[in-house]
């Protein structure tokens, strides 16, 4: 016994005794710090579609995943002043059917993927998403292009989606930061300003949504000129913009299609006033008034109405996302299908007996 407490105090008494010395040490000023380390971005690479769509991909192949994020100058600052709350129901409504997909068919075909699908809208603008394996890619970008591109809005799915979005709404009353963070907005920026209202609406305006509603806020605000496609992983910008041409070069620009129809109704009797009372100087009726007169007149309608519809999708920021060569594209895509109608209809509308 005696011999065992021995060797446990020599043990402890061998260790030596360190101590740490304050001198030397100048507590007036802040220690000196090294450089700081360069700042690597990763090189963003980016194409364009035809349609408009821009494309950026950032390589990195260390893990084979992919993320995918489309973004849309679709935010809530775009909701109309009578609906706030439409641009995240719009967004929530993607994924809830879309294709020949239901909203259950949608989330198993994201389980069985292995994929993280996501549809979302803040007040600047909306985004859907996708994280997958590399892999499964392709299956990915299907699914994503049938949320984006052909969601179903279907009546059902409405109805249960603005019952729990009222739900919820209710809910909110009892949380003081969800409180502060719809009374914050209005207070600073004012109840009617885009960024003041409530971003997922009021009660009352939630009672409102529908299916004709969230049909026109989609066709008016997601198009292809006005998005961008991020891909980051496991990809490289060949391989990117071939997978994105096949799913998505032929998303049509909605905007434009439905403001050209628009025009061309509005401006219908416009050839026949041009050739009547324009600098023509021919009745319609009248024999004086050849077809080559009122085709004349329809060319000019039809010119009056493309410089008017470019002029509109300029304002709109079209020019941010689009060349010159897509302007002559567009005129043309305007302009031609008009004089091919008029060369067919006008001659119809007057009379050349």
């Amino acid at each position: 016994m005696r011999r065992t407490l021995g060797v446990l105090t020599l043990s402890l008494t061998a260790l030596p005794i360190f101590r740490v010395s304050a001198q030397g040490v100048d507590r007036t000023k802040p220690p000196a710090l090294p450089a700081p380390p360069a700042l690597k971005l990763p090189a963003v690479q980016t194409t364009m579609l035809p349609n408009g769509l821009m494309i950026a991909v950032v390589e990195m192949h260390k893990v084979p995943v992919v993320d995918v994020q489309l973004l849309l100058d679709a935010g809530a600052a775009r909701d109309p002043s009578g609906v706030p709350g439409l641009a995240t129901f719009t967004a929530t409504m993607l994924q809830q059917g879309a294709g020949a997909r239901s909203a259950l068919d949608v989330a198993d075909e994201a389980a069985f993927l292995g994929a993280q699908l996501g549809t979302t809208a803040s007040f600047d603008g909306a985004s859907a998403s996708i994280h997958v394996p590399k892999r499964r890619l392709e299956a990915g970008l299907d699914l994503l292009a049938d949320v984006v591109l052909r969601p179903s809005f279907a009546d059902s799915e409405i109805a249960r989606q603005r019952e729990l979005r009222a739900a919820q709404l209710v809910q909110q009353r009892d949380e003081p930061v969800a409180v502060a963070n719809i009374a914050f907005p209005a207070i600073v920026y004012g109840r009617e300003h885009p960024y003041g209202h409530p971003l997922n609406g009021t009660d009352s305006a939630t009672a409102r949504l529908a299916r004709e509603r969230v049909t026109e806020f989609y066709r008016t605000y997601y198009r292809p000129n006005g998005a961008r496609l991020l891909v980051v992983g496991d990809v490289t910008l060949a391989e990117v913009r071939r997978l994105a041409a096949a799913r998505f070069g032929g998303w049509v620009v909605w905007g434009v299609v439905l403001s050209t129809v628009g025009a061309v109704l509005t401006a219908f009797e416009l050839p026949r006033a041009l050739v009547m009372n324009g600098p023509i100087g021919a009745t319609c009726p009248d024999m004086s008034s050849t077809p080559a007169d009122v085709l004349t007149a329809f060319a000019v309608a039809a010119v009056a109405t493309g410089i008017a519809t470019v002029a509109s999708v300029v304002v709109e920021g079209w020019r941010r996302a689009a060349d010159g060569a897509t302007f002559v594209r567009l005129g043309v895509a305007i302009v031609v299908p008009y004089v091919a109608l008029g060369a067919w209809l006008v001659p119809r509308l007057c009379d050349y007996s």
